[in-house]
């Protein structure tokens, strides 16, 4: 997979996915998190969101949800809270000993910890993770070219990567804090390397087209529908599609009614990876004159296809 082929690469800090809506990043990072915990030692997995209370529901629905599910001899030792808040360790429970109060381990445990912090510039900086867990990073009110500066540090030692970094986000407006976030996923581009090795960020970029990210367009053998096909297929959810995800996403951005529209959809929707950067008032192809003849070209061509 990716993300093994990033884990094996002694030149790449972690990786950057500019995703589309539902594309099962939250999920499948969340995952990655719960099982390396259950077998590495003395590692540490931080959880950052756009903001703490997103973090907070990663926490609970995809890691201590899926953990308590599990059968108890498959669970790791651990101490603490039954149903954890905000922090899970995999550790052996101390208990003292009556004759001389020292402190006594029945087994030794893993010394692992899965916790959430504070999204901040400083939110898990001075320590060392395994793997980070960075969800929506586009989207904090902070700057997320100086937050990656503190904690890509966190991840390396002089030019030893020690530890990798999980990034994903959907793109903000420019304003909002877009600009900076096509600014770094910019500078992790191939493209970019240096002779070191390593992009100019550290990360790798990764983009998926939504056409490959849609619910309900998927067969049941995890294959995308991109086309549609010629006969009906059954998808993952086990109803029958005779549209593919390529026209799916034709109609919704024909449907768009003027240039807010159309902006917002191919953000949250995006088919290649300058759509979440669209600038709604600039003056180039994809501002204001280019959008609203692309709008009338989609249109047109929806009338022709009725």
């Amino acid at each position: 997979s990716v993300n093994e082929g990033e884990d094996a690469d002694n030149r790449c800090v972690g990786d950057l996915l500019l995703k589309s809506r539902r594309s099962a990043y939250t999920v499948g990072t969340a995952s990655d998190d719960l099982r390396d915990a259950s077998r590495y030692k003395n590692s540490y997995f931080p959880i950052m969101a756009d903001i703490e209370k997103h973090a907070k529901t990663i926490f609970q629905n995809y890691i201590i949800k899926p953990l308590v599910t599990l059968p108890k001899h498959l669970q790791p030792m651990r101490s603490g809270n039954a149903n954890p808040v905000s922090e899970l360790r995999f550790e052996a429970i101390k208990k003292k000993l009556t004759t001389n109060s020292k402190v006594s381990m029945e087994a030794e445990g893993l010394n692992t910890l899965i916790g959430i912090v504070a999204t901040t510039l400083n939110a898990y900086d001075s320590t060392r993770p395994r793997r980070s867990f960075n969800d929506e990073i586009g989207k904090t009110e902070m700057n997320i070219l100086d937050w990656w500066a503190v904690h890509k540090k966190c991840h390396m030692e002089g030019k030893v990567v020690k530890g990798k970094a999980r990034c994903g986000s959907t793109a903000n407006p420019p304003q909002k804090g877009g600009r900076a976030y096509q600014e770094l996923y910019n500078n992790s581009k191939i493209s970019t390397r240096l002779k070191s090795g390593f992009t100019k960020s550290g990360l790798y970029k990764i983009f998926i087209k939504a056409d490959f990210a849609q619910t309900g367009f998927f067969d049941e053998w995890g294959y995308a529908i991109y086309h549609n096909p010629i006969q009906p297929i059954k998808n993952e959810l086990g109803d029958w599609t005779s549209q593919g995800s390529k026209e799916f996403l034709d109609e919704k951005e024909a449907a768009c009614t003027n240039l807010k529209e159309l902006n917002f959809e191919k953000r949250q929707d995006p088919r290649n990876d300058s759509d979440p950067f669209f600038v709604l008032y600039d003056t180039n192809m994809y501002a204001h004159e280019g959008m609203m003849n692309l709008i009338k070209f989609l249109q047109e061509h929806q009338s022709d296809k009725d």
